[in-house]
């Protein structure tokens, strides 16, 4: 069978002047400098040249009927002598082309803007399969589900796009779609100057977003990095979103209109993403969804957001923003919201005024940013009963900080992950050592109840990450983290060692130099090394690897000379 990633014939040279492969471009048609006067009987060289202008005129049109005779020879060439291709069964090949058009859709959430790139690749793939021979086309064109992928750019070229739309939407055959619509970065660079204004939609896009909106009954993904003009007009002339599963909107550009979006059909995605957008102008069954992330609201409005959403299970937000004039007193003195369904709850914002007045009493995994959490979020933490995951972003601080901050903590937490990064404001505080002092110093935990309660941190802890850029890595520390093993005398003093059985280092070093000295930096010294061995082979999982995923583990063995090592 012919390799669906290779040419099929030697790559045709572009034209310089239209950058078209097929065009066919004479000069000598352009660049005569004088003719016979009008009205005078033509000399004998006028008469030749428009006689030969006749003559290429006629041969150019043959040549483009040879060219495309030579481009179906071609089709019928490659499936005349693809004898695999004729064996195979039709079974085989639906599931080769599936498998060759549904790759990944995209990197990271599907609310990010994409590409031409991004567009070319994933629209392009069915119609190269489809231009292969006649009998591919006719296979291609009975698998609707490798159509069902649209990326469009809804400010480009929307007169020209409108017929290629409304075939490949007519491919589809009704099956689910994902759709994908954003803005042009031409669109981003030059707003001001745009010829469709951003806060109005100009006529000349009415036909192409009536077309998308016509295929809303098919929408399974719906990605809208567009004016809230533009989805305020699709939502004026869709039918229904019946089975719809996502939803992500970033409007850009806008100014919002007191209407609502999908003012006549209701959504229930059970999956929805808001990126700079107001709850309260989507007309969603909020009640449906189970998994939102959200971005740039305000405190009252997430709040507003969960009491609506009731159930909801994994909640993400964002950059939560700060109201003028906003103070804690305002949020301490009022009535908390009890969420009974949430599991899954991210905070990455530096306000943490929703701390005051949410209680999730069956959240399983918590990530966060601690540094201004304080004694009065207690009550917060007091709800959380039976916390298992806790991540920790942005660390910088000191271990007294940090130490005070992992104390308010449930001690159910048995999975913790830390990202450290450096305190520019202190340079002097080296955020991974401050982190390992913290775990070296508690490693064994008194449970007697009348012992203090400043040493239980986390004493039920068996997993624990740390994100950092390794170079020099404090790993003499990482040893001491699992503690000595506690005897019957201390275990009879209330004294037991913390139950650490996994240590994770993912090194997020974004550029790294080539060299092996450069390399080598982020190694394990051989000391420690024969330590961490040591630990694994006692049923410890020491695991070190770059975010790319590179085994830095294997890495450092080898250039240590380890390979071999006995205790």
């Amino acid at each position: 069978m012919t390799n669906l990633n290779s040419p099929k014939t030697p790559k045709a040279t572009k034209c310089l002047k239209c950058d078209n492969c097929d065009a066919i471009h004479t000069s000598v048609l352009n660049d005569s400098v004088s003719s016979c006067p009008s009205g005078i009987q033509k000399c004998a060289a006028c008469i030749t040249v428009d006689k030969l202008k006749l003559e290429v005129e006629g041969t150019m049109e043959r040549l483009k009927e040879l060219l495309q005779d030579l481009r179906q020879a071609k089709m019928q060439m490659n499936q005349r002598h693809s004898t695999i291709f004729n064996k195979l069964p039709a079974e085989i090949l639906y599931s080769v082309f599936e498998s060759y058009v549904s790759d990944p859709v995209a990197p990271g959430y599907r609310g990010e803007t994409f590409s031409r790139h991004f567009r070319r690749e994933k629209m392009a793939r069915p119609t190269v399969l489809s231009q292969v021979c006649s009998q591919w086309r006719q296979v291609a064109l009975a698998i609707p589900q490798i159509w069902t992928t649209v990326v469009l750019m809804w400010d480009v070229s929307a007169e020209e796009e409108i017929d290629r739309v409304r075939e490949w939407i007519s491919h589809t055959r009704g099956f689910p779609l994902d759709m994908y619509m954003v803005t042009s970065m031409d669109s981003l660079d030059r707003s001001d100057d745009w010829p469709c204004p951003f806060n109005s939609v100009h006529p000349s896009f009415f036909p192409l977003l009536q077309a998308i909106a016509s295929t809303s009954v098919q929408w399974r993904y719906f990605t809208a990095h567009a004016p809230y003009c533009v989805l305020e007009y699709l939502g004026q002339h869709m039918k229904h979103l019946g089975l719809l599963k996502e939803m992500n909107i970033r409007p850009v550009f806008s100014k919002y209109s007191p209407s609502p979006l999908w003012a006549y059909c209701q959504p229930a995605p059970k999956s929805v993403q808001l990126i700079d957008c107001l709850p309260n102008k989507m007309n969603i069954q909020w009640s449906a969804v189970t998994t939102i992330k959200v971005a740039y609201m305000t405190t009252e409005q997430c709040l507003t957001l969960l009491s609506s959403a009731s159930n909801l299970i994994t909640c993400v937000f964002e950059d939560v923003r700060r109201e003028k004039n906003e103070e804690r007193s305002r949020h301490i003195s009022r009535p908390s919201i009890k969420h009974e369904k949430i599991k899954s709850f991210t905070y990455d914002s530096n306000c943490s005024f929703i701390f005051y007045r949410l209680k999730l009493p069956n959240l399983r995994s918590f990530t966060c940013r601690l540094v201004n959490f304080d004694e009065n979020h207690e009550g917060f933490f007091k709800s959380v009963s039976d916390l298992k995951e806790l991540g920790v972003l942005s660390i910088s601080y000191n271990a007294e900080m940090l130490r005070s901050m992992l104390s308010k903590m449930p001690g159910t937490v048995a999975d913790l992950s830390l990202t450290c990064e450096k305190n520019y404001s202190h340079p002097e505080i080296d955020s991974m050592v401050e982190v390992l002092r913290v775990f070296d110093q508690t490693a064994v935990v008194n449970t007697n109840t009348n012992a203090k309660t400043d040493g239980l941190i986390l004493p039920n802890l068996t997993s624990l990450e740390i994100r950092a850029d390794t170079e020099e890595f404090p790993w003499n520390y990482v040893p001491k983290c699992f503690g000595p093993i506690v005897g019957n005398i201390g275990e009879r003093n209330g004294l037991r060692r913390r139950p650490l059985s996994r240590f994770r280092v993912t090194d997020e070093t974004k550029h790294r130099s080539a060299s092996d000295d450069d390399k080598r930096k982020h190694l394990i010294p051989a000391d420690v090394l024969k330590e961490l061995v040591a630990l694994q082979r006692n049923g410890a999982e020491i695991m070190f690897q770059h975010m790319d995923g590179v085994d830095m583990l294997a890495r450092s063995i080898v250039n240590a000379g380890l390979d071999n090592f006995k205790d």
